[in-house]
């Protein structure tokens, strides 16, 4: 078949991230004409990445860059004006797709050779099976009809060519808003057409998954890529807001099982993934569907091949903890050194000077550095810090099995202790503070003062040099008269602006610990888990907990069989323990 296609593009910095030309090389062999149209502006070396598609003899290429407005569907309007009706009926199928998809995770042979005998007049890859309400309002149906999802439709020459297609783009009215485009175009569009007499179909047969969800490639997308083929997943799985989930009483667990089916069971690069969502959302958006609480990873006997240095400066906590008892338990490290920083409270710049002013030279450096989290007593904070340097130096194996994250992973450049639910509010509380004096009106840095970083908060964790070098001068420069607190969340925002992502370990005790924090956190607020799937106001508090319980559970997910067995009986065992003890409790005079 003879094809013409439009690809939208849209980022809000110009970039083109290495995902948006891997899916079009693989998109090209099935090409005779390409099209890219752009929403806003693009960089010169963006613009250079697509310009090579002007190389390709067998290819008729075209860049338009337009104005930021109409989103996708003026976009696509725009584009059909240029090429013209009589270019375009001269191909046999014109290609509608966009950067909101990725991949694709298998070739898009299968799907083309599949589709190029079919009868039928325009098709798609996904389908979303509708709704009985309109959620854009704006829909002419009134509702959300069965529809061919918008990110990827092919039409044939047969509607083409028909009036009907070339009135419904002429007369398209103006689109100002997300809900507009859904609602006006893409849950529109297939009705529309299928009501004139044109038939279509989808590549991927996901009808008996309706009955789940309907919208089987974002809510099941493991299973669409795995037992349905499909090639290609959505981008916005890995940041949409969290309330998408948690009105529905989902566990919300789609991200993890996608990220763990890719990185287990296809050649797919993640590290694309990583990148652009790092680079284009607040760690707050990210948080809970990239994996970023990891299960403590296993011990690992064979040495890490990494020049490693550990900044210790205990404090007022080195009287207290037997520190020669981890150090003791890393002298098989032969390429580790241990680098003392004494000097008071006020100690961040000292981290990174004198001695260990040369920390470049090594691959990791580990900062021991505890911070006091204020409305936490001495005990807890003493506790959290015993966890944290159990989690890295309980052992030269432990310490392995984290580097070994770190090594395959090249996009972590930040791993500390997983955060405790307790200190969230004093956390967020000094954050606000140090976004006001430090961070106000600086642009270039993905900083909320509502938009806690990752990072416990502690002060214990993990740095990868490469990116520590770039973001100890900017923390130098934007923080001269920092006292220290949360060194880890302002290195994790300075780390992010070079796409480098922050995670946070946690043995199975603890992760099991936060699950009831979280659920007793619920508890308190007095309101259900499961509420109306409509307008549902989450309070903060309830947020909160339904958050951490989703990310608990994303750890889960994304970490080895055998450990999600372990920890699934443990709650298990809690679980019927705790309904065991309230029907006695209900039965016993005085009882509850």
């Amino acid at each position: 078949m003879k094809r013409a296609a439009v690809f939208f593009f849209y980022d809000k910095d110009g970039i083109v991230d290495r995902y948006i030309p891997f899916l079009l090389d693989q998109m090209i062999p099935f090409l005779n004409r390409l099209m890219i149209v752009v929403n806003g502006k693009i960089t010169n070396e963006s613009k250079h990445i697509f310009d090579r598609y002007a190389r390709i003899p067998s290819l008729e290429y075209e860049l338009l860059v337009r104005g930021n407005n109409g989103f996708d569907v003026w976009a696509y309007k725009e584009a059909i004006e240029k090429m013209g009706w009589d270019s375009i009926i001269s191909y046999d199928e014109l290609i509608l797709f966009n950067f909101t998809i990725m991949g694709p995770v298998s070739s898009f042979a299968e799907m083309f050779n599949k589709m190029e005998h079919q009868e039928v007049d325009f098709w798609g890859i996904t389908v979303h099976y509708g709704v009985g309400y309109d959620p854009s309002n704006c829909n002419p149906y009134g509702y959300l009809p069965v529809h061919l999802q918008s990110h990827f439709v092919a039409f044939r020459k047969k509607l083409t060519s028909h009036s009907v297609f070339q009135r419904y783009w002429e007369d398209m009215p103006p689109i100002h808003s997300y809900e507009e485009s859904v609602g006006r175009h893409e849950s529109y569009m297939t009705k529309y057409f299928s009501d004139q007499g044109f038939r279509w179909m989808s590549y991927v047969d996901s009808e008996n998954l309706s009955v789940y969800t309907p919208y089987p490639l974002f809510d099941l997308p493991d299973i669409m890529l795995r037992d349905r083929h499909c090639p290609i997943f959505k981008r916005k799985n890995c940041f949409i807001n969290l309330e998408h989930f948690l009105q529905r009483g989902g566990s919300a667990s789609a991200s993890a099982r996608l990220l763990t089916y890719l990185k287990q069971n296809t050649d797919y690069d993640v590290g694309m993934i990583y990148e652009n969502i790092v680079r284009t959302c607040c760690q707050w958006e990210y948080e809970p569907h990239m994996n970023i609480i990891r299960l403590q990873p296993s011990p690992l006997e064979a040495t890490c091949n990494a020049k490693i240095a550990v900044f210790l400066n205990l404090g007022e906590y080195a009287a207290a903890i037997d520190w020669k008892r981890y150090e003791a338990s890393l002298q098989k490290l032969s390429q580790l050194e241990i680098i003392e920083c004494r000097n008071g409270k006020k100690n961040w710049e000292n981290l990174f000077t004198g001695a260990a002013a040369n920390f470049e030279k090594y691959d990791y450096v580990f900062v021991v550095n505890p911070c006091e989290i204020h409305t936490f007593d001495k005990f807890a904070m003493m506790e959290q810090v015993e966890k944290a340097l159990e989690l890295f130096f309980g052992s030269a194996e432990k310490l392995n099995g984290i580097l070994q994250v770190m090594k395959n992973e090249p996009y972590i450049g930040l791993a500390g202790a997983l955060r405790p639910l307790s200190a969230f509010r004093p956390l967020q509380s000094m954050w606000r503070d140090a976004c006001q004096k430090y961070f106000q009106g600086l642009e270039g840095l993905k900083v909320g003062e509502n938009d806690l970083p990752c990072g416990s908060g502690i002060g214990i964790f993990c740095v990868r040099t490469q990116a520590l070098s770039k973001a100890v001068p900017q923390l130098m420069s934007l923080c001269p008269d920092y006292d220290g607190r949360m060194l880890e969340q302002l290195l994790a925002v300075l780390m992010q602006s070079q796409q480098q992502m922050t995670i946070e370990f946690a043995s199975e005790a603890d992760l099991i610990s936060e699950y009831w924090a979280a659920q007793q956190l619920i508890k308190n607020t007095g309101i259900g888990i499961v509420e109306s799937s409509t307008s549902v106001q989450l309070n903060a508090k309830r947020h909160l907990g339904l958050g951490r319980i989703r990310v608990v559970f994303s750890a889960l997910f994304c970490n080895d069989r055998e450990a999600r067995q372990r920890i699934h009986n443990r709650l298990s065992a809690y679980w019927a323990y705790y309904r065991a003890k309230h029907r006695y409790d209900k039965g016993t005079p005085g009882g509850t």
